[in-house]
């Protein structure tokens, strides 16, 4: 079987938790299966996290980042 790469757009989608549950479903697989994803889904969720934490200090109303795994 041949796994095509998760795009950007999906590893956000997944990270911000926007993604369809098919589709979850099928990245979680990949991403078992492969390194070079996986490490892209974590430099994603730390970016993202990172963004969110920007805006709550810059931004005093800008409601607290939810946590996703």
């Amino acid at each position: 079987m041949i796994h095509n790469h998760a795009s950007q757009d999906e590893l956000e989608r997944m990270c911000l938790g926007t993604i369809d549950s098919e589709e979850l479903a099928r990245l979680t697989d990949h991403l078992l299966n492969c390194a070079e994803c996986e490490t892209r889904f974590g430099q994603t969720r730390d970016y993202l996290r990172a963004m969110q934490r920007a805006l709550v200090t810059l931004t005093p109303d800008w409601p607290e980042p939810e946590v996703v795994n």
